[in-house]
């Protein structure tokens, strides 16, 4: 008898059953998160594409682009990586300043087609209202620049424009063919420098 009083209780950690608690509390953790990062990954489809959607309120038309959006001409993709709105920009080693705004875009084009394809700083444009604007400068390869099958490259195009105005959106048109499409430039996406 004396020597069950005596018997000295296992500390719990020590005890099989713990173990086997930590365990399936860990399968339940590890289940739990692989069933959010599951229906987050599901549910991304769902969210719109960029901020201006959000920020309108409103569903984009099948027909609109913005910046940051896939927008395919013929057999390019682009995308606008990035729009500022300055008043002057450098070239090298030269400051060009005018009297006038210059709008900067950067943009990524992707050849989807199985061959090459010619891409011309002439064949872009930017609008706004009823003007029309062409390319001042460009990326020194963007005159005449053959982007093979698959490839990505990045430019950028400088437009003179006149003084800021928030009368209008600007619309960045791309031709290719006798396929165009007009990227809309908002106002509040666009970096002021």
């Amino acid at each position: 008898m004396e020597n069950v009083e005596n018997k000295v209780k296992k500390p719990f950690y020590k005890c099989w059953w713990f173990y086997v608690i930590i365990v399936i509390v860990t399968l339940m953790i590890v289940a739990g998160l692989r069933q959010v990062v599951e229906s987050n990954s599901n549910n991304s489809d769902e969210l719109p594409a960029d901020t201006n959607e959000l920020l309108s309120g409103t569903d984009k038309p099948q027909n609109e682009y913005y910046i940051n959006d896939k927008v395919i001409v013929g057999n390019l993709e682009y995308v606008i990586n990035q729009v500022v709105d300055t008043e002057f920009f450098i070239i090298g080693d030269d400051i060009v300043k005018t009297d006038n705004n210059f709008i900067k875009i950067t943009f990524t084009i992707k050849n989807t087609s199985i061959n090459s394809e010619f891409i011309m700083a002439s064949k872009l444009k930017l609008r706004r209202g009823e003007a029309q604007y062409k390319v001042q400068y460009a990326s020194s390869d963007l005159v005449w620049y053959e982007l093979a099958p698959g490839l990505s490259k990045k430019f950028f195009v400088i437009f003179e424009v006149p003084d800021k105005s928030t009368e209008y959106d600007y619309l960045f048109s791309i031709e290719n063919g006798e396929d165009t499409k007009e990227i809309i430039l908002r106002e509040c996406e666009a970096k002021t420098v």
